[in-house]
C-alpha cells in the first residue's frame, strides 16, 4: 500500500473537522498530526553544526555495527542542509 504526504494550511479557526473516517481524493486518512511538522527539524545553522562535529570515519564505522547503509545516512544528513 502507497502512502502520500499533504501538507495543507488553513486559517486558524477554519481547520476542518478530520476523524477516522474521513475519505480524501477517495482513500481512508491513516494518519493526522496538528502541529508544524518542520518545527521538529534542524535549521539550516543547527543541521551544519552537527556535520561539522561528526567524524564521518567514526560514523562509517557505527553504521557498519549496527547494520544501517551509510551512504542513506549521510544523504540524510545532508538534506538537512
Amino acid at each position: 500500500m502507497g502512502k502520500m504526504t499533504f501538507v495543507v494550511e488553513y486559517e486558524d479557526g477554519k481547520e476542518p473537522s478530520i476523524n477516522v473516517g474521513t475519505e480524501i481524493l477517495g482513500e481512508r486518512l491513516s494518519a493526522v498530526a496538528f502541529y508544524d511538522y518542520r518545527d521538529d527539524l534542524l535549521t539550516q545553522d543547527e543541521a551544519q553544526a552537527v556535520n561539522q562535529a561528526i567524524v564521518f570515519s567514526a560514523l562509517q564505522e557505527t553504521c557498519e555495527e549496527f547494520e544501517v547503509n551509510y551512504d542513506e545516512v549521510v544523504a540524510k544528513l545532508g538534506s538537512s542542509l
